[in-house]
């Protein structure tokens, strides 16, 4: 039987495990899907973008995810995309800091429909502080729909899944005092 230091030693570092696994951000909210009616700029406003966190697209046929450069986002240019996407399910690990910036490669739907997000990645270790707008963002308008809640942060779990490692940790030392 294991005793009780190897168990608190398997908990511990099942929590620093956990807690180094990046967020899982579903684009569009947590039941977005990469669409024409989903406000993009809005959605990526309320979210924290970290290194290794990872970005989920989730899009029908109709749609495409292309990562382009800064000029081709601001024109909605899809000649010459860094990479094209059109599996239906995208996951997209964020490895550095920076911005990146993707488009939907469906004629009409990155100018007309704002199918657009640019994502601003920051180091895990840089400290969240609010930001104001400078100007008013025009896809901030009344007209736009309605938006899902914000998602909270969870130490590495996107907010939304059981965290694994703290049930084991707690039921690890629940055996303790028994």
């Amino acid at each position: 039987m294991l005793n009780l230091r190897t168990l608190m030693s398997l908990a511990v570092t099942a929590l620093f495990i956990q807690s180094a696994i990046g967020a899982k951000h579903a684009v569009g909210g947590p039941d977005g899907e990469w669409n024409q009616v989903t406000n993009f700029t809005t959605w990526a406003k309320g979210e924290r973008f970290e290194v290794g966190d990872t970005l989920e697209f989730t899009y029908n046929a109709a749609h495409s995810v292309l990562e382009v450069n800064e000029k081709a986002y601001d024109d909605c240019d899809t000649s010459s995309p860094i990479t094209i996407e059109s599996s239906g399910t995208t996951s997209i690990t964020l490895s550095s800091v920076g911005k990146r910036f993707f488009i939907c490669g469906t004629s009409g739907h990155c100018e007309n429909d704002g199918m657009k997000v640019t994502i601003d990645t920051v180091s895990s270790t840089t400290p969240s502080t609010p930001t104001t707008p400078s100007k008013p963002d025009p896809a901030d308008s009344p007209a736009d729909p309605p938006t899902k809640p914000e998602k909270t942060r969870n130490a590495g779990n996107g907010g939304y899944e059981v965290n694994l490692a703290m049930l084991l940790g707690f039921g690890l030392m629940s055996l303790m005092f028994l």
